[in-house]
């Protein structure tokens, strides 16, 4: 499976240039005196707070003294972009593709110390500690979904020694895709399950993606049936861990949701025993908006800042596309949106 190994490489490497500014802030030493930009590669897999460190040790001689050496610092922080708070718990991918686009590089994300809208973000402190805790708990429940309840051993995290456990968290927080998926591999794992194949249309590909944030993965999908087969269609997940996410750009109306959906996927049609596809998970997941004048077909669905082929059987992409806490993170764009 070396194309899937391929484009394994290409999500894990995939980073965005941003650009952080301070405004004015009743914190800084002098107003009038505001730190210069910091300019940062940030990988799209990672969350801000683990690589907000760094930016926050560069404004310390800016910072009131008392503040400058304390936790303080880290309970009153938060990220905003166009007046738009982002969500600390949230990829940095999933977020950029949520409100900004590849023609607007580098990303400019303010940095901002007063009045920290507890009303829309989780609650501080907002550091390493936080994101390691929050990304093991939604890891643990994407390992519930694919593996619970059909015969087999159960959720895998249970079956992972301690040591593992920190081999895991360590490869994802330092960004090191081989000590990573040593470990991620196991979670990757289906369970026997029969299914009936379909009739093969010609190959579809997917166009590269955005080349200014890297994201120049290319995909090609056959037939669903025949991609299941390769990659092992004897064994899949008990439930396919996918969140649907709203763009607000564009939307001209109210969000269908304040954060995302999400259901139980199974990874093969009910009704006839079919890998079930992109297209198909779109569908189910829209039959979970009460609001029925949003119809997929006014929306650009992009995983990893890319389009996703309608055919691609959600197995294949819950095992390939998936991001580090192994939930495969969808953004719906409203089609007159002509960013990329």
């Amino acid at each position: 499976m070396e194309q899937n190994d391929t484009i394994a490489h290409k999500i894990w490497n995939g980073s965005l240039y941003i650009t952080f500014r301070v405004p004015d802030s009743d914190l800084l030493i002098d107003s009038s005196n505001t730190p210069p930009p910091f300019y940062l590669q940030v990988p799209r897999i990672t969350y801000f707070p683990l690589v907000m460190e760094k930016v926050i040790r560069s404004l310390r001689s800016f910072i009131k003294s008392g503040l400058e050496d304390s936790d303080e610092i880290y309970k009153q922080y938060w990220l905003s972009h166009n007046g738009i708070p982002l969500k600390w718990h949230y990829p940095v991918g999933v977020l950029f593709d949520l409100y900004s686009s590849s023609s607007k590089l580098p990303w400019e994300i303010a940095i901002n110390f007063k009045d920290y809208p507890s009303d829309l973000l989780l609650a501080p402190p907002v550091n390493r500690a936080s994101v390691e805790a929050f990304f093991v708990a939604t890891l643990k429940e994407a390992d519930q979904l694919k593996h619970s309840g059909r015969g087999g051993s159960g959720p895998v995290f249970d079956d992972i020694q301690s040591e593992e456990k920190k081999q895991l968290l360590t490869g994802f927080t330092q960004h090191s895709f081989d000590l990573f998926w040593s470990i991620n591999k196991r979670f990757m794992q289906g369970a026997p399950i029969q299914y009936k194949a379909v009739a093969s249309d010609n190959a579809n590909t997917l166009k590269d993606g955005d080349k200014e944030d890297r994201q120049c993965t290319q995909i090609v999908t056959e037939d669903a049936a025949a991609l299941m087969t390769s990659i092992g269609a004897m064994k899949a997940f008990r439930h396919c861990p996918i969140r649907l996410y709203f763009s607000p750009l564009n939307l001209n109306t109210v969000s269908p949701t304040k954060g995302f959906i999400q259901t139980l996927i199974p990874p093969f049609n009910e009704s006839d025993r079919t890998p079930a596809t992109f297209s198909d998970v779109i569908n189910t997941l829209f039959d979970r908006i009460r609001a029925k004048n949003f119809h997929p077909e006014e929306f650009v669905f992009k995983v990893h800042g890319v389009e996703i082929p309608p055919e691609t059987p959600a197995q294949w992409m819950c095992e390939w596309m998936a991001y580090p806490d192994n939930f495969v993170h969808i953004v719906a764009r409203k089609r007159e949106d002509n960013a990329s």
